[in-house]
């Protein structure tokens, strides 16, 4: 990957302010790159907007570059709740947003599922681009049932597209019995009706 030159970094200063200029440059030099593989993971993963803003300006960053766990930026900042970092990144039209790490299968929308990140949720389904029917042990919908977000829950419903039937890999449950395992009830009701008005939408197309 072609590094970032100084000439390129000078010339995104104009997008900030002096002030956050020079809290940018201060950060980005300290940037432990053993443990984050690449300035713009550790960046996204520890929520540096203007160092993010700098790197990106450059247009010589990979925007999917990875770190030694194998997180892209896109990745790292859903995980953390990082929702202007992850405005950033789709701005630029090069982040993949299926883009899964390889220990849990996370996609940034399982993950802001899971974390509860309401408005990430949003920005990846706006994208029109989200798979929310990952099929793998962080199903979005699986997992914003397991941990009680009832209004991601609903975005994800609203969709259209989320698979309410759909079982995790590992304990074989569906977003349903995620909800009743965790005791969520307000969810377990929604799921429950989401899934009679289904059933009676089958029967009326099959008459």
């Amino acid at each position: 990957m072609e590094s970032a030159t100084s000439m390129d970094i000078r010339q995104s200063q104009q997008s900030l302010s002096n002030d956050d200029w020079d809290v940018a440059i201060k950060e980005l030099m300290s940037v432990d790159t053993l443990y984050s593989g690449h300035p713009l993971v550790w960046a996204a993963c520890t929520n540096r907007v203007n160092v993010a803003k700098i790197l990106l300006k450059t247009g010589k960053v990979e925007v999917d570059c990875k770190d030694v766990a194998d997180l892209t930026p896109l990745l790292q900042a859903a995980k953390g709740g990082h929702e202007i970092l992850v405005k950033l990144l789709l701005d630029t039209g090069k982040a993949d947003v299926n883009a899964k790490d390889d220990l849990f299968e996370g996609t940034p929308l399982s993950w802001a599922a899971g974390n509860g990140h309401e408005g990430i949720v949003k920005l990846l389904l706006d994208t029109g681009e989200t798979d929310v029917n990952t099929q793998d042990n962080n199903n979005p919908l699986s997992v914003a049932a397991e941990y009680g977000h009832l209004r991601i829950v609903e975005l994800l419903l609203e969709t259209g597209w989320a698979d309410i039937n759909v079982r995790d890999s590992v304990h074989q449950r569906t977003p349903l019995e995620w909800a009743d395992f965790g005791g969520h009830t307000a969810i377990a009701k929604l799921l429950r009706e989401y899934q009679d008005r289904m059933k009676g939408k089958d029967t009326r197309d099959k008459r």
